[in-house]
């Protein structure tokens, strides 16, 4: 039982370290087979590669030359592997494995042979649940998750359903997919799904992903034995404005993709909706001199995500 690990970073050197040390721990103690790793290093600034070769001198390393985004990285790696991989851990620089978890995951895409995806239960640094379950989305979900009417009606039904609040955390269980902080993919499965659409940069990639996964009869398993630290986000909070703008392209495109450009377009003009809400939202608490600098500051990266993502 051969497994490649894939790691695509930007900037996150230490953390990189970090992540590829918990790896080669659980790769010490593999003995069904070999662990072989590979960073994609999406042109980091902060001597990133040379740490891994210094460091990690087993571990192989992809320079791609300009930051092509996520799912380009993973697919230069995948590009690269050897045929005999049983498996693929795509894992994100920013995350961490705790002792075991490689081999609950396996165990798991072993005993399931419907499943093109393992995932473990994902920890932030302080310990708290990351909750990476999900239901499939649906046309209301793009007008209730992540915009203003998530912050003012987070209980709603739609948002119960697509996070799984019905299920337990610590059951391991079906799901239609997980958020791609940690998965191991059966190769297999990658052969006849294929890699990540490239037009998504960040985000919805894995969830387009999952969505092809699924059409083709595969599935999904959670198994929270399996555990992993994953700090969050710690590339992209380097660049709030691109996060936005990534964020809203990829959904839009998701939509566009798979449920028509009429709905696409609709999803995209909420957006710009939402995010002229949250300006005027901030302008009426700027006026009664609630936490002034906040707000500026949040009305300026809002105006520049609606200049960017929408031409406005």
């Amino acid at each position: 039982m051969n497994v490649a690990v894939i790691v695509v970073s930007w900037n996150v050197r230490e953390l990189l370290a970090q992540c590829l040390a918990s790896v080669q721990a659980e790769a010490a103690t593999w003995r069904n087979g070999r662990v072989e790793t590979w960073v994609v290093d999406n042109a980091s600034t902060d001597g990133s590669a040379a740490m891994v070769r210094e460091r990690f001198p087993g571990v192989h390393v992809i320079e791609s030359g300009r930051n092509a985004g996520y799912g380009a990285g993973c697919n230069r790696a995948l590009a690269a592997l050897p045929a005999d991989m049983y498996a693929i851990l795509l894992l994100n620089p920013d995350a961490t494995l705790q002792p075991h978890s490689l081999a609950a995951l396996a165990d798991t895409l072993t005993a399931h042979p419907e499943a093109a995806v393992v995932g473990p239960q994902v920890l932030g640094d302080d310990g708290a649940l990351q909750s990476t379950r999900r239901r499939f989305p649906r046309l209301r979900t793009a007008f209730l998750e992540s915009t203003i009417l998530h912050t003012y009606w987070s209980g709603n039904p739609e948002l119960r359903r697509y996070y799984c609040w019905d299920q337990p955390e610590g059951q391991d269980q079906a799901v239609d997919w997980l958020m791609g902080a940690a998965w191991l993919v059966r190769a297999s499965a990658l052969r006849e799904i294929g890699g990540f659409d490239e037009q998504f940069f960040m985000y919805f990639e894995e969830t387009d992903w999952a969505w092809r996964a699924a059409r083709a009869g595969w599935a999904f398993r959670y198994q929270p034995a399996a555990k992993v630290t994953h700090g969050g986000g710690r590339s992209s909070d380097q660049v709030p404005k691109l996060r936005h703008v990534y964020f809203v392209q990829s959904k839009v495109r998701f939509y566009r993709k798979h449920f028509g450009d009429f709905r696409g377009e609709l999803v995209r003009r909420f957006l710009m909706l939402n995010y002229a809400l949250q300006i005027a939202e901030d302008a009426v608490k700027l006026a009664l001199r609630h936490k002034p600098t906040m707000r500026r500051e949040r009305m300026g990266l809002y105006g520049a995500v609606l200049r960017e993502a929408f031409g406005c």
